[in-house]
């Protein structure tokens, strides 16, 4: 337990990390900002291990957890705030996904990123983006959460735009940073009715209200809806899924680390963490279409659309990340926690895995684009083989990671009366394995279709993706179905497990034929996919040939190559609106702020005006005739202090003498 005690440390040690690198990376280090960032990110990691070794030990632990708070500041008698964080088996979790690949992602970097400008920069801000996605995971309220919520979408502007020498790249950090702001003002708006409705940020305080019917249930649906819009924001989901594959204008490490443990993600921890309030808000045990997984399902099936038409590498991953975190989505939205927690668990590997393997082939051949790749397997073995691991482990191809997890969201939704997600996740299966190797043929069959002469990346590249594909290709069996099913043993939070004991349509469904059925299907489906693509690869001469000589075909890329015209229609609308807005905002310059601050300086005169002539007539006035008067009464007294001892003798014995006649008179 003191491990736990001690993961405040976890942001607080990448902070520091970032603060010495940004003032001492060009100096002391010589550039090497890494060597302050890397032990940090080490130590978090250390640290997460021993905290996995404790809840895993010590299930109580693992489902209630820990929380330490202090109070932060009080604004009334009963009211006051709480800082603090609540480590249980799914932060701890978190935690270690978060820090495993942040570790990578640097380890890569040193490679990656050699000879790149502002190279320090990169590492302050990546460190600072991590401590971001920890202050999030180990916050025990919503307040404190949010902080960390910003902090990364801030650093993910400055990482997205880090090259910003190139107008793309800048307008991708504006892009994300504005689309994912738009989504936060609905989780702002979400945490203040949160407050106002049960006076506390606590995420179990929250969560008991809500399960306890405490919690008023139009203000409980009016901030669940508020805080999932600032869910589809931060986590690219469907329409404000568009910011994500833009944001590949980042450096490769970046986008490795936004996709698979930070940032994106957050949304869905989100909606995990207040999962028990989410349920039943979206009477998710009654009804078979609810907000959460219509919009998760929405999202999974568009994204893994669009991925079949980019021929940018990365773009191809950007939209796969978008469709899994809809998988994720609709997961929670359908009941099955475990599930979806668990599948944000497997996906971070693998599509770190993909991400830094992206890199490595870029970094050879200095293109994105994969019709300037091809025949690479043979020039680049090592990237290959742990490229087709996590290929496999996201097509959900047994034993790899993503089989246990994406076939466990399958069998829920089935099981849990949701058919038609149900439905649509196995056209996503099979659209996942179509596009991910068509991706893997055009980037490694064949022949090379680029320039120059690529090469096999350094070790420095390569290593990592050695270490991620081992978790990616095993860590599945601990979330094996049933009874075998160790991940929600550790990871589920006792606020989780009271839901489900509330829900009955949410418990686990038992392991029978059916589950071997419906995985079998899912594996077919996905099996189908690897073929079709082979197919349609030898069958292609070029690149896209396919897609020019049938029509029906090219009228759909058409509309798929312009990501269904959703674009057009935020530009048109924006472009449409700045006019008339900028237009009305110069009026109102012009006429009333202008006219404000006129009257105001012309006022501001008279009142000097008025002022000086108070001061000069009155005032001044005054404080001359104090000092006239003060000096006749002065010259006066003078006349009369001769210094004549006998003048002074003769007016007091005249003095004496009117004195005593008056003392006669007044006797008579």
């Amino acid at each position: 337990m003191q491990i736990l005690e001690l993961f405040w440390l976890l942001p607080v040690v990448n902070i520091i990390a970032c603060l010495l690198a940004f003032f001492f990376g060009k100096t002391v280090s010589r550039g090497k900002a890494q060597v302050w960032t890397l032990p940090a990110i080490a130590f978090s990691w250390v640290m997460s291990i021993l905290g996995a070794v404790a809840v895993i030990g010590d299930s109580h632990l693992a489902h209630e957890g820990i929380t330490k708070t202090y109070k932060w500041f009080e604004f009334g008698p009963d009211m006051f705030f709480q800082m603090g964080i609540h480590i249980d088996g799914f932060a701890v979790v978190m935690c270690l996904v978060v820090t495993t690949i942040s570790m990578m992602v640097q380890i890569y970097s040193i490679g990656y990123m050699r000879g790149e400008p502002r190279y320090v920069e990169f590492y302050a801000v990546l460190a600072v983006f991590t401590a971001g996605m920890l202050i999030l995971v180990t916050a025990d309220n919503l307040f404190l959460g949010i902080f960390g919520w910003e902090i990364m979408g801030l650093t993910s502007y400055l990482l997205i735009g880090h090259y910003y020498e190139k107008r793309e790249n800048s307008n991708a950090a504006i892009k994300a940073f504005i689309t994912t702001k738009t989504g936060d003002v609905g989780l702002i708006i979400g945490a203040v009715v949160v407050y106002w409705a049960t006076e506390t940020f606590n995420f179990g305080a929250v969560n008991a209200k809500a399960l306890e019917g405490e919690f008023h249930a139009p203000l409980l649906l009016v901030a669940c809806i508020a805080l999932f819009i600032g869910v589809i924001g931060k986590s690219a989901q469907f329409p404000l899924h568009t910011w994500l594959p833009d944001a590949m204008a980042g450096p490769t490490p970046v986008s490795a680390l936004i996709h698979a443990a930070t940032m994106v993600v957050a949304g869905v921890y989100l909606v995990a963490r207040m999962w028990p309030t989410f349920v039943t808000a979206m009477n998710v045990h009654i009804a078979n279409v609810n907000l959460i997984a219509l919009i998760g399902a929405i999202t999974a099936i568009i994204a893994a659309l669009l991925a079949l038409v980019q021929f940018d590498l990365k773009k191809v991953l950007a939209y796969s990340t978008v469709s899994q975190l809809g998988y994720m989505i609709f997961a929670l939205g359908i009941g099955a926690w475990g599930a979806g927690v668990f599948h944000l668990f497997t996906h971070a590997f693998f599509k770190a895995l993909l991400f830094l393997g992206a890199g490595s082939v870029i970094h050879s051949v200095h293109s994105n684009d994969m019709r300037d790749m091809g025949g690479l397997r043979r020039i680049m073995p090592r990237t290959y083989w742990t490229w087709i691991v996590g290929t496999l482990a996201l097509c959900g191809v047994f034993p790899m990671a993503g089989f246990f997890s994406k076939d466990e969201i399958l069998a829920s939704a089935y099981h849990n009366g949701y058919k038609w997600v149900w439905a649509i996740g196995l056209a996503v299966a099979f659209l996942t394995a179509f596009y991910m190797f068509r991706a893997t043929h055009l980037t490694f069959h064949k022949n090379y279709r680029g320039h120059g002469h690529p090469h096999e990346s350094e070790g420095l590249i390569t290593g990592p993706l050695i270490f991620l594909a081992i978790p990616s290709a095993i860590i599945g069996f601990i979330g094996a179905p049933g009874s075998f099913n160790l991940f929600e043993k550790w990871a589920t939070p006792a606020a989780v497990e009271e839901t489900i004991a509330k829900y009955p349509v949410l418990h686990p469904h038992p392991v029978d034929t059916t589950t071997f059925v419906l995985a079998g299907i899912s594996v077919a489906l996905a099996l189908l996919g690897v073929l079709v693509a082979t197919v349609v690869f030898y069958w292609e001469k070029t690149p896209g040939d396919i897609v020019e000589r049938v029509a029906p075909i090219r009228y759909l890329h058409r509309f798929l190559a312009n990501k269904y015209f959703l674009d057009h229609l935020y530009g048109g609308i924006v472009y449409g609106i700045r006019k008339p807005i900028a237009d009305a905002c110069y009026w109102f310059n012009q006429n009333v702020i202008d006219q404000v601050l006129n009257l105001t300086a012309a006022g501001t005169l008279e009142l000097g005006k008025g002022t000086y002539l108070f001061d000069q007539n009155v005032l001044d006035g005054f404080y001359n005739g104090s000092a006239v008067g003060t000096d006749r009464i002065g010259g006066f007294f003078r006349k009369i202090q001769t210094g004549n001892i006998q003048q002074y003798a003769a007016v007091f014995f005249a003095a004496m003498a009117l004195l005593a006649l008056a003392l006669v008179f007044a006797v008579r």
